[in-house]
């Protein structure tokens, strides 16, 4: 099973954040529970730039706490029509 790698914006210590995404598979297809094996995270404070970063954190997600089955059009998704 491939996995990905997700780099986003820095966030400010203290600040809630939610993060959302389509995830497509390197077959083209959008990521379900049942094509997931595992979910690891890692938080770095990158507060004195990106080469100097220092691990904060990481751990693992329980998959079917993070990802849905089906792409999601509620009121956090704002990017457009398709979930």
């Amino acid at each position: 099973m491939p996995y990905a790698v997700i780099t986003g914006p820095i966030i400010p210590q203290n600040a809630d954040v939610i993060l959302l995404a389509r995830i497509k598979s390197r077959t083209g297809d959008y990521l379900t529970q049942a094509t997931v094996s595992a979910i690891a995270y890692s938080v770095y404070d990158a507060s004195q730039g990106a080469n100097n970063a220092v691990a904060l954190v990481s751990g693992s997600l329980v998959i079917a706490s993070v990802i849905f089955n089906s792409l999601q059009v509620d009121s956090l998704w704002t990017k457009d029509s398709t979930g």
